[in-house]
């Protein structure tokens, strides 16, 4: 195990450079009037028809739409950046419990992911159902089922606070880094809670940083920053080990 963990801190650099906005779409998905193009958006109609379709829900409850969000919607995509594919639904049709349908989705994503390792141009498609009325924060969000712009991404000046990010970034490292530490010292009840409660706290640092500075501030930055090298990955990993 320690000699896995080494490895992993070798890959999980901060690539800050990543983080900065491009001067173009990514032409790999988007064509040069900044439509999705025509084979993408098909591929990505039948994976979202696919998913939805195992999800055996009642006949009166229809797929709203179809988006794409994330930073690949919007100038500031990367190497690391994932298909954000939402499929949006109204979850009062479902059931009037509203966290119960959140819950079954959920269950339902993780076992659609277990299944499946979807990837087009060398980026992970990650679906997500989306209750019709749940606000989304982005720069940019496109119709998949309606081919058009729901909110269009512009080239906005942009300040990223490159040395707050790093630092964040490097604090919120060390305290995973503890919680895997008391992982190995066997202490996994203690590894469980302080990992949720983490997990918490960087769910909440990061709403409040878009919430008050936008998808620029250091606080969405940094768990940017985090699920690139892999952090949020080994925190979510050590709740489920620790259980």
């Amino acid at each position: 195990m320690n000699k896995i963990w080494e490895e992993f801190k070798k890959e999980a650099e901060i690539d800050l450079q990543s983080l900065i906005p491009k001067d173009s779409l990514h032409r790999s998905f988007w064509n040069s009037k900044n439509k999705l193009k025509e084979s993408v958006r098909q591929k990505l109609l039948q994976i979202a028809k696919d998913f939805f379709d195992s999800l055996n829900l009642p006949e009166e409850v229809v797929l709203k739409d179809i988006t794409v969000t994330g930073s690949l919607a919007s100038y500031n995509w990367s190497k690391y950046s994932d298909i954000d594919l939402h499929l949006i639904v109204d979850y009062g049709q479902v059931d009037e419990n509203e966290d119960l349908v959140k819950e079954y989705f959920g269950g339902k994503i993780f076992v659609w992911n277990n299944k499946h390792d979807i990837r087009m141009n060398d980026h992970e498609v990650e679906i997500y159902v989306q209750n019709e009325d749940e606000p989304h924060m982005a720069a940019g969000v496109y119709s998949v089922l309606n081919n058009d712009w729901i909110e269009e991404p512009t080239k906005a000046e942009f300040d990223i606070d490159l040395e707050t990010t790093k630092k964040k970034t490097e604090q919120l490292m060390d305290q995973i880094e503890r919680v895997y530490d008391l992982f190995e010292s066997l202490e996994y009840p203690k590894a469980m809670s302080a990992a949720k409660n983490l997990k918490e706290r960087i769910k909440e640092m990061r709403r409040g940083g878009l919430s008050k500075e936008g998808i620029y501030s250091p606080e969405n930055m940094a768990f940017k920053m985090l699920r690139r090298n892999g952090y949020i990955k080994l925190l979510h990993d050590l709740i489920s080990k620790s259980y």
